[in-house]
């Protein structure tokens, strides 16, 4: 019983991370957006946007080391965070 109770722990956890992420990035593409689209960028805005950014690759990086698999990165948004695919073997979060 002891064991159930810790996956189901886990997995709500991995959903909450899963949306946490999702949440994060959508903001990130707004705040992009919202910065190509302005002719005069504040710097307030620049500086939300890099904490967005910071904040989707922390939640990345957990979701990596938790093993989370499913819709979280695909290529294109790495190409729009301007990241470069690594070679990882333990887990493909970049595949479709």
């Amino acid at each position: 019983m002891n064991k159930s109770r810790k996956n189901q722990q886990k997995q709500l956890m991995d959903e909450r991370l899963s949306n946490s992420l999702q949440t994060v990035f959508q903001r990130y593409q707004l705040l992009l957006h919202l910065e190509e689209e302005a002719y005069d960028v504040p710097e307030d805005l620049n500086a939300l946007r890099k904490i967005e950014r910071a904040k989707y690759l922390c939640l990345m990086r957990e979701a990596r080391q938790r093993n989370i698999q499913g819709d979280i990165v695909k290529p294109r948004k790495v190409k729009a965070m301007g990241l470069k695919k690594r070679g990882y073997k333990k887990d493909n979060l970049y595949q479709d």
